[in-house]
């Protein structure tokens, strides 16, 4: 496991009592405009040093994960007055043991939600959305977003100055301090 993971990890479940955060996930529409929008990271995976996050294929993130596969995932702890910023690409899932896995881990309400009308659409008059949907398979709709980070960034907002750090994978992982 990385420094950053292992680090990443502790705080989260310091912060949170869970290894489940709500991050910004940052994207690129595909007119080159930023978009960004609060997301659940599901599981993090310290064996390959991912990030897995659950989405409706028919969301706009789709679409632009599609044409630019990468993205920035931020995390603010806030209890522990640090941010965690963490950029790479970013694969899209659709089926497999892994997929099937988390899907039967959400709650009811959650697998409800993949059966509602498509996201960002207009609504219709009386649309219907399903309160509750059991385990089974999971439907197309359901990807499994998995962030593999290049470069990590922290910022830790307890010292003055300020203490950031960054490590890449394309050195090895090796942590060097930044000014803030």
């Amino acid at each position: 496991m990385t420094e950053w993971m292992q680090e990443l990890i502790v705080l989260v479940e310091a912060e949170f009592h869970s290894k489940r955060i709500v991050g910004s996930l940052a994207t690129v529409e595909t007119d080159g405009t930023p978009r960004s929008r609060m997301v659940i990271v599901r599981s993090f995976n310290p064996s390959d040093n991912t990030l897995w996050i659950t989405t409706d294929s028919r969301s706009d993130k789709m679409s632009q994960l599609e044409a630019r596969p990468f993205a920035e995932l931020v995390f603010w702890l806030l209890n522990e007055r640090q941010q965690f910023r963490l950029r790479g690409p970013v694969e899209m899932v659709r089926d497999g043991s892994a997929r099937q896995e988390l899907w039967n881990g959400l709650n009811d309400s959650s697998r409800a939600m993949f059966f509602w009308p498509m996201p960002g659409a207009v609504r219709v008059p009386g649309s219907e959305f399903a309160k509750a949907v059991a385990p089974g398979p999971a439907p197309q709709e359901f990807v499994l977003l998995v962030l593999k980070p290049q470069i990590v960034e922290a910022l830790e907002l307890n010292e003055s100055p300020h203490r950031r750090r960054r490590w890449s994978e394309a050195d090895g992982w090796r942590m060097e301090l930044l000014n803030p």
